[in-house]
């Protein structure tokens, strides 16, 4: 069983080590260019969701963006 939320963990990383957040984006531009839109696609969420402005939009009570259909 997992003790703590995968995103929280991810958010936490991308937030302290740019590093990290670059390798989320090169990653998901790599899947995208190999034909792999689907798991780009869920890198990228990743990307975004620990993005700092997310993080500020979050702590002020802003609400989830909603996804394109």
């Amino acid at each position: 069983m997992l003790t703590r939320d995968f995103r929280e963990t991810v958010t936490e990383r991308a937030n302290r080590d740019p590093a990290f957040a670059k390798a989320l984006l090169e990653e998901a531009a790599t899947l995208s260019l190999n034909g792999e839109p689907r798991a780009a696609r869920l890198i990228l969420r990743d990307f975004v969701n620990a993005s700092p402005r997310r993080a500020d939009r979050d702590a002020r009570g802003g609400g989830r963006v909603k996804p394109r259909s």
